[in-house]
This record gives C-alpha cells, structure tokens and sequence, in this order.
C-alpha cells in the first residue's frame, strides 16, 4: 500500500526505484439453475436464516460460533440478500424440518434455510442443513457435517461450502485458506488464517517479509524477505524450515507460481531498471523474460494454463497492466484507461485480470478487466483507498485491502463490488491478502 512504503526503515525505502514496485509484486434433491454472482441480470436471492436450534444446552455457545459464522459466509457469497431476523413472522419453535411457507412468504424469503447443531452419544457434533423453497413449502437440499467441538468452525465452512455449490455447481471457497501481511511496530509478518481470517497464526515473526504467494498445491507460502539483509525471496510451511528460492543481493520480488506446478516468475531490480525472472517452481534454471534498461517491469502473475503473464510495465509511460506469451515472447498492452495501473491478478478462470488503479481524484480503487475483450468494469469507489486485490479459487469473489474503516482492513467482495464486507478478524494494519488455491 502507498502508506507501507514511508514507513519502511530508510535504507530499504531508498532502495525502491518507483513506489508501485513493492506494491505490484474466498445432496441435492431438485437441480436449481446455476448462477453467475456477478452477471448482469443476477439478483441475490432473499433469503430466511434464522437462527441455529441447537438440541442440548452445553451447546449453546457453539451455536451462537456456528450461527454467526454462517451469517458471514452466506452474507459474502454474493448468493443472498439475508432478511432481518426481526421481521421474521415464523413461529419461534417452527421444526426444522419444515417450514410454514407463507409467513415466509410474507416477509419476502424466497428460501429459508434452517440449521440444527446436535451432540451424539460419542459426544459430536452434528450440524443438518436444509434449504427450503418457500412458495412450495419444499425441501429442496440437505446436508450435513459432523466433528469435535474444536472443528465447529470447519463444520460451519463446510456447510457454507454445500450450500455454495448447490446454487453454482462450483466447490465454494470457504475451507480454503488465505495469507496476508500484519504489521507490528517496525515489523512485517506473513500470515496464514482461515478465509475469513480467523485462526491466523504467523508464519514469521522475523523483521519484514513482504508479498506472500501460495504455492501450487498450498503447501507452503513464498514471500521477500529481509532476514539475510537483502530482498531475497524465501518459501515457508507452516511450522516448516525456510527455503531460499530466490538470492541476488538486489531486491526480488512480486513472486508468483503457475497453476501447474512447474514456474515461478519475479521481478529482479538491476540498478536503474527492475526485470522479470522466470525459474523452475524451485528457483532452478532462472532465466530473464525482459531486456527493457531503465524500465520498470514488475508483479507478475501467471494466466490458468501458464502460458502467460500478465505484469505492470511503465514502458508506455506510467504503470500499466501488459500481457507476455511466454512461448512466443510477445507482449500486448491490457489497460489504456487512466495512467496508474498495478497490482494485477488474473482470475483462476482466466478471464478476468483484477488490478488496482488510480482514479481522476487521485484515491486507489479496485478494477476488472476481461483478457480477452479488453471490458473494464469498477469494483470500488468512494470508499477510501482500495487495493491489492485477489481472487477467490473459483474466480467469484475478490479479497482486498481498504482504509475506509480508518487502519487498512482486508474486505471481501463481488466482482460488480454489490457485496463487500470487512473481514471478522481483528482491526490491525494488514496489507496484500492472497487466496490459496
């Protein structure tokens, strides 16, 4: 973010050729239509939640976990328009099992879905879910998941998930984790947490790593570190040893992975200039993909089939969003709308390209542009600044970050940007949120 880079120690700030290049580097019973959250004739579905019943007392407070989590993740999806509980005219002991279709009717719920949280004999917990269509009264789908008091909120994760892939026929993004970078006094520390940012957990406690990126197959996590006393780029599991990937003695990073396994690609400073790198998903065999002097090239960020990349480049002038044919060596530009364009990520479907860019009153916002079309569309605006995007593993929601609360906040959105929410997590200083895959 544009505040990080006046509060890095002065040595390391005079290091930057420009400010954007450390900036640049979420059973079925009847089949319902699948949905495109963001599509132009997409409307949420009014949706009756009421609250979790829990059947034994000692489980009150789980419900109250499960209940609140579900709200979130229902909430964030993009799915539905969640009615307010107290307008609610269903009786307050209505089975679940069933509905008494028109006082949901009535309140304008085109479905209701009703979760029970029981405790079995091997003291577990099992948590029903059952969605039903409120102009029949029909049960329309059920599921269930089951696990020790300490699993609740993975329960809850799971249900969200069942649910999400009954409306779009898509694994729902919410058992999938996400890193971020917090900040504490002077330093910067990469964590991992659930994707709603609980259960973080840091996965370095050193002096400022920056930029993380999930590997392939999210075993581990790869970001700039200062540790050695230069930028190099490092990779880390969660408890795991440190791997230097990248060593140069000049600042690497904006590190990236191909979907396939196979790439890493980065952006290498070289005195006056900052160039793009390509190795094996290792570090090995590190070739250079630009020859620009005195141009910036940085942020790299591999299509779905790891034939491309897209990165920011100011060789048109101020930053820019371009594409690289890795095989042909060929390079097309992408954006052509305003002069301050960053942070690219390409969508795991490969058709949307979501960057941050300036805007006429010079505030950062969050953007969408189609790869093959070249259509922009707006995610945020008048809300502070918005930046560092990423997309969920389906390519149906975007993380970012905002300072529209005051502290930079990471948020959740759809991609017309109709939904966004802040993360439950605690208000802190948080910068370049990235979905795992």
């Amino acid at each position: 973010m544009v505040s990080n880079l006046y509060s890095l120690p002065k040595k390391i700030a005079m290091r930057l050729p420009l400010l954007w290049l450390l900036l640049s580097s979420l059973p079925a019973f009847a089949q319902v239509p699948t949905l495109e959250i963001s599509g132009a004739n997409f409307r949420a579905e009014p949706l009756g939640f009421p609250r979790v019943i829990e059947t034994n007392p000692s489980t009150q407070n789980l419900a109250e976990e499960l209940d609140k989590l579900l709200l979130f993740d229902f909430g964030a999806s993009g799915l539905f328009r969640l009615l307010d509980r107290a307008s609610f005219l269903a009786p307050a002991d209505e089975p679940a099992n069933n509905i008494i279709a028109s006082a949901w009717l009535n309140v304008g719920a085109e479905s209701v879905i009703k979760v029970q949280l029981n405790l079995n004999q091997e003291q577990q917990l099992e948590a029903h879910l059952r969605l039903f269509r409120s102009s029949s009264g029909r049960l329309e789908f059920e599921t269930s998941a089951k696990g020790g008091p300490n699993d609740i909120r993975k329960i809850g994760h799971q249900l969200a998930n069942a649910v999400y892939r009954h409306y779009t026929a898509e694994e729902g993004p919410f058992l999938k984790k996400i890193a971020f970078v917090k900040t504490t006094g002077q330093r910067r520390n990469v964590y991992i947490a659930d994707w709603d940012g609980n259960n973080a957990q840091a996965l370095t406690q050193t002096n400022i790593n920056l930029l993380p990126a999930f590997t392939s197959n999210n075993q581990a996590v790869a970001f700039t570190s200062y540790d050695s006393g230069n930028p190099d780029i490092v990779m880390k599991q969660p408890g795991g040893k440190t791997t230097t990937l990248v060593a140069k003695k000049t600042m690497a990073t904006g590190v990236a992975f191909s979907k396939n396994g196979k790439w890493m690609a980065w952006a290498q400073a070289e005195g006056e200039s900052t160039q793009l790198w390509l190795a094996t998903a290792h570090g090995k065999e590190a070739r250079k993909l630009t020859q620009t002097p005195f141009l910036l090239n940085t942020s790299p960020n591999f299509t779905p089939d790891g034939k491309n990349l897209v990165f920011v480049s100011n060789r048109a002038g101020g930053p820019q969003l371009f594409l690289m044919d890795l095989e042909k060596n060929a390079v097309r530009r992408l954006t052509f709308q305003g002069n301050y364009n960053q942070t690219p990520k390409v969508s795991p479907k490969g058709d949307w390209v979501a960057f941050t860019a300036r805007d006429e009153k010079r505030r950062f916002d969050i953007f969408i542009t189609h790869l093959q079309t070249g259509e922009v569309r707006r995610v945020t605006q008048d809300q502070g600044d918005n930046e560092e995007p990423s997309f969920s593993p389906d390519g149906r929601l975007l993380l970012f970050v905002s300072n529209r609360l005051g502290s930079s906040h990471i948020f959740v959105s759809t991609l017309d940007g109709k939904v966004q929410l802040p993360l439950p997590l605690e208000r802190s200083h948080l910068a370049t949120p990235i979905w795992s895959n």
